[in-house]
Parts: C-alpha cells; sequence; structure tokens
C-alpha cells in the first residue's frame, strides 16, 4: 500500500470512522442551515488533515452549536486527544456515548476503552504536578525550653521589683505611717540595677524559646534544605531539586 494509500486510511480511521453514524431521530435541518453544517464541518475535516487541532475544534464547534452530530463529537474528541487535552478529550467521547447513536457495540467498547486510556493518562498527570515537601522542622532541645522559661520568669520578676523602685525614687520617706518630707527614697540605681539584668533575662529566654531547632546536616553541608519533586510519584522519574536556606 503506498503513502497516499495509508495516509487516506488514517483519515477515514480518525475523521471519518463514524461517517456513517446518524443522530436517531434527529429533525431533518432547513436546507439552508444543512449547508451552513457541511460548510463548517467540511471546514474542520480539512484543518484535521493539516494538523491544525485547535482550529479544526473551531470549526467542528461551530457545526455542532447547529446540530449535535455524533461525528463532531468524535472529531472533536479526536482534535483534543491530538493536542493532550485529556479531560476535553474524555469529556467529548463520553458525550458521544451519552447521545443516541447507531454505532455497533465493537465501536462502543473501542472507546470505552480510549475513555479508560485517558482516565488512567489524567491519574497520572496528576499525580506528576509539582509537589512540595517541607523540611521537617526540628525539635528544639529541652534544656534551651527550659532555660528559656527560667529566663523569661527571673527577667519578669526583676523588672517588676525594679519598676517598683523606680516608682519610689524621690518620694518622702514614710516615719512611723507619716512621710517626712525632710527625706527623700533614693532608689534609681536600685531600680537601674534591677530592671537591667532583668530585661536582658528576659529577652535572653525569649530568644531561647523563639529559635528553630539544629539544623539538619548533610555530609559537606550544614544548611537546612527544602526539597521538591517534579514526576509521578512513585515512577522512579522524577526530578529531585533541594535548596539550601
Amino acid at each position: 500500500m503506498n503513502e497516499s494509500m495509508k495516509t487516506r486510511c488514517r483519515v477515514l480511521i480518525i475523521v471519518g470512522i463514524l461517517s456513517s453514524v446518524s443522530v436517531v431521530s434527529a429533525a431533518p435541518l432547513p436546507a439552508a442551515t444543512q449547508v451552513e453544517f457541511q460548510t463548517h464541518y467540511q471546514k474542520g475535516e480539512a484543518l484535521y488533515l493539516a494538523k491544525q487541532y485547535a482550529e479544526a475544534i473551531a470549526s467542528f464547534q461551530k457545526a455542532l452549536a447547529i446540530q449535535s452530530d455524533p461525528n463532531v463529537l468524535y472529531n472533536i474528541a479526536q482534535c483534543h486527544k491530538r493536542l493532550d487535552h485529556l479531560r476535553e478529550a474524555k469529556e467529548y467521547f463520553e458525550w458521544f456515548l451519552r447521545i443516541p447513536n447507531d454505532i455497533s457495540v465493537a465501536e462502543r467498547q473501542n472507546i470505552t476503552d480510549i475513555i479508560a486510556e485517558l482516565d488512567e493518562k489524567i491519574r497520572k498527570a496528576d499525580a506528576a504536578k509539582v509537589i512540595v515537601v517541607a523540611a521537617e522542622q526540628p525539635r528544639r532541645p529541652a534544656w534551651r525550653i527550659g532555660v528559656g522559661i527560667v529566663g523569661i520568669a527571673a527577667g519578669a520578676t526583676l523588672m517588676g521589683f525594679g519598676g517598683t523602685f523606680a516608682s519610689l525614687d524621690g518620694q518622702a520617706v514614710l516615719q512611723d505611717g507619716k512621710e517626712d518630707f525632710t527625706r527623700v527614697y533614693d532608689t534609681k540605681a536600685l531600680a537601674a540595677g534591677l530592671i537591667a539584668p532583668g530585661a536582658l533575662l528576659f529577652v535572653g529566654g525569649v530568644v531561647l524559646l523563639a529559635l528553630p531547632g539544629s539544623k539538619v546536616s548533610t555530609a559537606g553541608d550544614s544548611k537546612s534544605t527544602l526539597a521538591w519533586s517534579i514526576g509521578a510519584l512513585g515512577s522512579g522519574t522524577g526530578l529531585w531539586v533541594r535548596g539550601g536556606f
């Protein structure tokens, strides 16, 4: 069989295989509308043969808007399949099977098998989407948590006492329950001596609690890492990318 005959056979199989299929009980179209339908349909076939599948879909869609012809649905499905529009191809093949037509049991089974194949491809495509896997946050050492809490508590206590003494500075001394305005409290230095270390202890405790755990170490690299996978899970073909931060 020469190449032109092979090409012709492929055309018949892919585009014209359903040429004898008709919509059961379809209402006849007016002559002018039928001409318009055929114009869009034939243009779609020509574009399909030219491998201009997106443009063929547009023409077939115009024909479909005139009449829900099974040939049109099938050809739109094939165009989407050629373009790897898996979900759209599946949708139109399923639509084709839903409308009344007179295809044989073998043809129906063949299209059912195509739908199953598309389902499997869709599942694999979904599994191959980029999956970001964040590195597990290492736990903080228990000693650091304990020291941090103690530091915060001690710092808050010292600052509390320091604030009290600071409020007394310059006030009259109480003598036998009475204020002696000839003498005043001089607690400024004591207050500063309590507030300053208290603030340091408090901040130090907060820092100890806020710091993350120990970084993940790898051979020759002490940086924490973030890893993500591109590829089907468990396929052995995925691409792994690692980056430090």
